[in-house]
Order: structure tokens, then sequence, then C-alpha cells
């Protein structure tokens, strides 16, 4: 009903499909260098909702997101890469029963990459970009105020404009990352202010 108000709580996995893309740009050189490979993360999540109208809800969700990485085969060492997403969410209550929920919609804002090589010359790559998903969740109530649920969803990311610690670099290379063709699941735990 219109009023109720949710406060989710998820943790789950993402798969992509990736684009890097980078443009060297020295003296009368100009290429670009496309590689595409897959990337897989953990992540938990912390999020709002309140319904402004019957069976629409609006609200803020904020992400972050550990990537599985392994050890490089050239320098030996064990990269870390970590980011954090931030989005407004809109979802729509295909159904809205006493002990069973049903919402679909969108989320979308921005991501923020950090990619630390932790090589010996400490090599740092980080990145802002876009962030938008397609979501659907199905949600059990339990208690009166206490729900169990799922999230399935379409994750994209966009990072536009990629740097490095450093300057060199970043004078002649300019990099993007996307990833897409995604999936995601979660586990949700939500406290739950009805209305009703």
């Amino acid at each position: 009903n219109k009023g109720s108000m949710s406060a989710d709580i998820q943790a789950g996995i993402e798969n992509y499909n990736t684009q890097y893309t980078t443009r060297y740009n020295i003296n009368s050189f100009d290429t670009n260098i496309i590689s595409t490979d897959r990337a897989g993360c953990k992540n938990v999540s912390f999020a709002y909702e309140y319904e402004v109208i019957k069976r629409l809800g609006v609200g803020a969700r904020f992400k972050f997101n550990n990537y599985f990485v392994s050890k490089d085969s050239v320098t030996g060492t064990t990269p870390s890469a970590k980011s954090q997403d931030y989005m407004l969410t809109v979802n729509y209550h295909l159904l809205d029963k006493d002990k069973f929920d049903l919402g679909a919609g969108i989320s979308f804002g921005g991501s923020h990459l950090l990619y630390k090589t932790n090589n010996t010359t400490n090599d740092i790559i980080t990145g802002n970009g876009s962030y938008f998903q397609f979501q659907l969740s199905p949600r059990f109530i339990i208690k009166k105020k206490v729900g169990l649920g799922i999230c399935l969803y379409s994750p994209m990311v966009n990072y536009t404009k990629m740097t490095t610690n450093n300057t060199n670099i970043n004078q002649y290379a300019i990099s993007k990352w996307k990833g897409g063709g995604a999936s995601g699941f979660t586990f949700t735990l939500s406290y739950l202010i009805s209305t009703k």
C-alpha cells in the first residue's frame, strides 16, 4: 500500500561478458586494441524502498563488489579488483499479498572501479561510469515485519574513461571497460513497515 517501506540487506554473485578497449595515441601511431573476457564477483548491498502509490515503489541501493581474481602468471602477484555501485530503483509489485510479494523493475546510477595490480610498481587503475539493471524480486513474508527472498537481475556497467596512477601512461593511452550480457543472483533479508 501507499506509504509502505522496506529496508533490505542482500548478498550474492554476478558474472559479466566484458570488453576492454585501449586506445594508444603516440605521435602518428593511433590504434585501438580490444579484448574480451568474462568477469565475476561476489557482493553485498543495502537498499531502501518507499511505495509512492499502490504497487509502485522507488528507492535507493548501494552495492559493494569484490571480483574474483587469479595470480598473474608474469609477476607472480595477485591483484585485487573492487567496485561500488550506487543507484535509484523503481519496482512495480506484480503480486502484493500478505505472505508473498513479487516485484519487477529497473535500477540505474553510477559505479566506481578500483583495480590494484599489487606488483612492484604498485600500478593502480580506477574508473567511473554508469550502472543499469533489470530485476525480478520474489519475496516471502515469514513474519509480520520480516521477509526472505531472492533477486534475479541483469547488471550492466560501462567505465568510459579509466586512468592509472602512472601519468606517463595516461598521456598516451585511453582505456574503456564495460560488462554486459550478465546475470546476478542475491539472497535478500527484508525489514518491512506496512500501512496495511
